[in-house]
């Protein structure tokens, strides 16, 4: 008995040391950038114009927002201009091969990446736009929750840019995590190898997830043809806190007295 009893200690041990390295939270994938809409978002979309086209600066922009005081990490990729691209024939655009800018021209471009971003305030959701992928196998997309614990992402939605696939066509879609109530998220690494991709307008925040796919693939920004992608506004997305019930409530009264009189 005295045995029996040990292996069964032994095996909540080892259950023990697996449940704390690995998340049984439960958690959506976002799929449409739309679930930020009207949302409180931090939207980071590595143009020159916003002060965001090298890691020095993109850590400076975070660091001054107010929501999740995240900080750029991994191989901190220097954002690549597109029009400074003569690939594709001497297009200015990248084709369908590599991705690309969907806003502006400013986007992360690289064979292997190991992009990782670190919220020092953990947040709800964060979201990003993914181009050019022609193997998803290729793809390490984990997540890490408050406690610690991790969670592989599946990015089985987004579509494949075949080879010789036009820039219209050369978006994949937007993929990310929303924490669906449950534990809220520190931080996620993107590693995606042999594989010539892109991506571009990361945003973090609150979501609304909606169990929906955004259209894709998308066009590469500046090119003719393909669906294109409207970004959400964002908004206060918050409960007002008591001094504002009270403010609105006194507001409300006077109004009603000015009403009877």
């Amino acid at each position: 008995m005295k045995s029996k009893s040990l292996l069964g200690q032994g095996v909540f041990i080892v259950l023990s040391i697996m449940l704390s390295t690995t998340s049984l939270h439960a958690f959506a994938i976002l799929k449409n950038v739309q679930d930020f809409n009207n949302q409180p978002f931090v939207h980071i979309d590595f143009e020159t114009s916003s002060g965001q086209s090298n890691p020095t600066d993109i850590d400076a922009f975070l660091q001054a927002q107010s929501i999740g005081q995240a900080t750029y990490g991994g191989s901190r990729l220097t954002p690549t201009n597109s029009s400074l691209i003569t690939e594709n024939s001497g297009s200015s655009l990248n084709g369908g091969f590599d991705g690309g800018a969907v806003s502006g021209t400013g986007h992360l471009q690289n064979s292997n990446f190991n992009l990782t971003l670190n919220f020092g305030q953990a947040v709800d959701a964060f979201g990003f736009f993914v181009g050019g992928l022609h193997f998803l196998s290729n793809t390490n997309f984990t997540v890490t929750f408050e406690d610690n614990s991790t969670s592989s992402v599946s990015v089985a939605h987004l579509a494949l840019a075949q080879d010789g696939s036009p820039s219209s066509a050369a978006i994949s879609g937007f993929i990310g995590v929303d924490s669906d109530g449950g534990q809220l998220i520190k931080s996620f690494t993107w590693f995606h190898s042999s594989d010539t991709h892109s991506i571009d307008d990361i945003f973090f925040g609150t979501a609304n997830f909606s169990n929906t796919v955004g259209l894709q693939p998308l066009a590469e920004n500046g090119a003719s043809g393909g669906n294109t992608v409207a970004f959400p506004l964002s908004g206060n997305g918050a409960v007002p806190e008591p001094s504002s019930w009270l403010l609105l409530l006194g507001a409300f009264s006077l109004g009603m007295l000015k009403l009877r009189k």
